[in-house]
């Protein structure tokens, strides 16, 4: 979110918040609930489509929603960078503890209790006798590196909550990133970014040609290496005021359905969406640079950006609210009639979504602003 973010100097102490001195893109704060929304899908995409099979042919739409957390990744170099870029110009043990304190206290709250209540679904189905599978997946060594969120760096990415494995890949960016805003603040030529993000998204493509059948590395950390780098670069073109006259409000609606498009497509003839990835990173940049357009409008508007505040509850309470689901929803409902089907996918809605608002409003509100008000760092 581009929203109440501290700004830090170089010697560590606390200058007013993003607000005073960035204003708040808006667009930006309105796609992480596409994007988020897109993950949800992709994961719910059996159970919709086993519930309305008229709903298949969305299904390679729907397999292409991996690509949710590709945007979140851009997008969440170009904020921080957008934010913090100019505030290191050293790096001091003060400043930079206190830029990962104010980090933790966006992330780790939901993270903790979201890992908690998992903990506790799988405590009781083991102490009433239930299978909890795969078992390695639910391992106290697992359970270790959640805590730590080093979970995606192990190899053990898909363990409990499994979309915190991308936490884990944003908190190994997080620890490098002061450093990287060093080398941000020195650049100011846009030619040089756009050239640094292109080599950047070209060097992970050869990677993943290089290796097919798996990378020798922790994959996440690839991912958001390179994509989040791309988003810090993009912040640096787009403060560099690339293209003033071009057709924004045009370039952002094209490359965001286009990507979209593109992706489905991909995952149509079984090839990974992956490659769509270059069009959020052009959509992004778009959104930015526009000053108005139906797209800009529509994800600046108050519910948006309020779905958008909210979309990390979402993104890591859906995969809990699916495992209970599964557990409570009975299988005849595959065999129902339409109605009984329809009302089940409703009921699945509101319960995602009340799950999210209600983590957002009751854990992750209070959690951050109590962390941000301690000292802690400073």
């Amino acid at each position: 979110m581009t929203r109440g973010m501290d700004i830090l100097s170089h010697s560590g102490r606390a200058l007013p918040t993003a607000r005073a001195t960035r204003p708040s893109i808006d667009a930006l704060t309105g796609i992480r609930a596409v994007a988020a929304g897109w993950v949800v899908l992709f994961h719910f995409r059996t159970e919709l489509v086993g519930l309305l099979p008229g709903l298949s042919p969305l299904m390679p739409f729907a397999s292409a929603g991996r690509l949710g957390v590709d945007l979140f990744f851009i997008l969440s170099g170009f904020i921080l960078a957008y934010n913090y870029a100019d505030s290191f110009r050293s790096v001091r043990l003060g400043g930079y503890l206190r830029f990962l304190w104010l980090r933790l206290a966006r992330i780790y709250p939901v993270h903790l209790f979201t890992l908690g209540v998992l903990v506790a679904i799988v405590c009781a189905a083991r102490l009433a006798g239930l299978p909890v599978n795969p078992p390695e997946m639910y391992s106290p060594g697992t359970l270790v590196a959640n805590v730590l969120m080093v979970n995606a760096w192990a190899g053990m990415d898909l363990s409990w909550n499994y979309p915190a494995w991308s936490i884990s890949a944003e908190w190994f960016a997080y620890l490098l990133f002061p450093f990287a805003a060093l080398a941000l603040a020195r650049t100011r030529s846009t030619r040089v970014a756009l050239a640094g993000a292109v080599a950047a998204l070209a060097a992970m493509y050869a990677v993943f040609v290089a290796f097919p059948g798996g990378w020798p590395f922790p994959a996440p950390l690839v991912r958001i290496g390179v994509e989040f780098a791309v988003g810090c670069l993009l912040c640096v073109v787009y403060r560099g005021g690339l293209g003033r006259t071009w057709p924004w409000p045009a370039i952002a609606s094209g490359a965001l359905v286009g990507s979209m498009v593109l992706g489905t497509w991909l995952e149509s003839v079984g090839l990974p969406a992956i490659w769509a990835v270059p069009g959020l990173a052009v959509a992004i940049l778009a959104l930015a640079r526009a000053e108005g357009g139906v797209l800009r409008r529509w994800l600046s508007s108050g519910h948006m950006v309020f779905l958008g505040q909210a979309s990390y509850a979402l993104y890591m309470t859906h995969a809990i609210c699916q495992l209970v689901l599964a557990h409570v929803v009975p299988a005849a409902a595959l065999d129902a009639g339409l109605t009984v089907r329809l009302g089940v996918v409703a009921g699945y809605a509101v319960v995602v979504t009340a799950a999210a608002v209600a983590v957002f409003r009751f854990v992750e509100e209070p959690a951050r602003r109590w962390m941000r008000r301690q000292k802690w760092g400073r």
